[in-house]
């Protein structure tokens, strides 16, 4: 917190022992950089994603990779920095490295989105990361809708087929498609490894099934189109079990619930559901900007003004306090559900 310039920014960071992290900088001169820090395995000829020999002495580490190797972006020509947890390596970096990365997926809309242009301001930075498209269910959306023959796949299919990739609670599109994912990663899984698809829940598995699905290599299925509408009526038929017989009702908000509950008082009979707020739609997925699972969610929204830091906005998910009784318990949650967010001054 006591750099001044991008220069001491990276000295700090040589320090930085980890977990490996990504650190952006961007200072009032309008400078903006990257750096990737941590110590990280030197690992020669084998990026350690499997089990290998350990006493041959083959396998040894040769130390760390040197800082000034890693990673590191300074006033890049796009004028643009996107880091969402990918994959930073080049492929053609020169050490071996591995990392449990997360999809490229919401790197490349914030990308695409930053690249429309425009001068942006801090409200228009949270419509960004309040970002609900999918590119990779709207796209296997796509590949289900063109392996049926037409008529096939009833009102199911018609929803797909007219769906603009929006994860939004409240519609019935995001359900369907999720489903469909999770029965085409089962039938990839099964196809790779019998008797293993119902436990292959990767986080890279999306981009696997996309270049399956855009390459279609022999030796995975005899016919890649029945591979996807069976997937699909079988997504179909479960979205019926779960929520009912006509697709026009399905709400993908009824899937995607974050549950905000009190550790200590949601457990008292009676008095616990008034100072919790309980399970609750949410729009989102993995795969968007807004990234919303069950498991997990954006803890806190910030946007830093550089040229007015009075214009900052940010806010948390609930409140700043931890106590039910606190005016400020959950003060923020409604500007937060929302999409809205508050000044921070500095």
């Amino acid at each position: 917190n006591q750099a001044t310039n991008w220069t001491e920014f990276r000295e700090a960071l040589r320090r930085f022992p980890g977990p490996a992290q990504n650190f952006v900088y961007a200072d009032t001169q309008g400078n903006i950089g990257y750096q990737a820090a941590g110590l990280l395995p030197d690992r020669m000829g084998f990026a350690g994603e499997l089990p290998l020999d350990g006493a041959s002495g083959e396998t040894e580490w040769e130390g760390r990779i040197p800082f000034d190797d890693l990673p590191s972006v300074y006033n890049p020509p796009s004028g643009l920095i996107v880091t969402a947890n990918q994959n930073p390596f080049p492929a053609e970096y020169k050490h071996a490295v591995a990392g449990n990365f997360a999809a490229p997926y919401r790197f490349r809309q914030i990308r695409d989105l930053l690249s429309a242009g425009g001068k942006w301001k801090p409200e228009d930075m949270l419509v960004i990361q309040k970002d609900v498209y999918s590119p990779f269910l709207h796209f296997l959306a796509g590949r289900i809708v063109a392996a049926h023959k037409p008529g096939d796949g009833g009102r199911a299919l018609e929803i797909l087929r007219s769906w603009n990739g929006q994860m939004e609670k409240g519609t019935p599109a995001p359900f369907l498609a999720t489903l469909a994912f999770q029965h085409i990663r089962k039938a990839v899984a099964e196809s790779a490894s019998p008797g293993k698809g119902q436990t292959y829940d990767y986080p890279m598995a999306a981009p696997v099934v996309e270049r399956l699905l855009r390459e279609r290599p022999a030796g995975w299925f005899d016919d890649w189109d029945r591979m996807l509408t069976g997937a699909f009526a079988d997504a179909a038929d479960e979205a019926r079990r779960i929520q009912g017989a006509n697709p026009d009702k399905w709400d993908w908000g009824f899937a995607n619930q974050a549950d905000l509950s009190h550790p200590v008082v949601s457990r008292l009979p009676w008095i616990g559901r008034r100072y919790t707020i309980g399970r609750v739609p949410m729009s989102g997925a993995s795969t968007t900007v807004k990234q919303t699972t069950r498991r997990l969610g954006p803890s806190m929204r910030f946007v830093a003004d550089l040229s007015d830091w009075d214009r900052s906005l940010m806010n948390l998910t609930i409140g700043e306090s931890g106590h039910p009784l606190s005016s400020h318990y959950k003060d923020q949650w409604e500007a937060y559900y929302n999409g809205r967010s508050f000044p921070l001054p500095f």
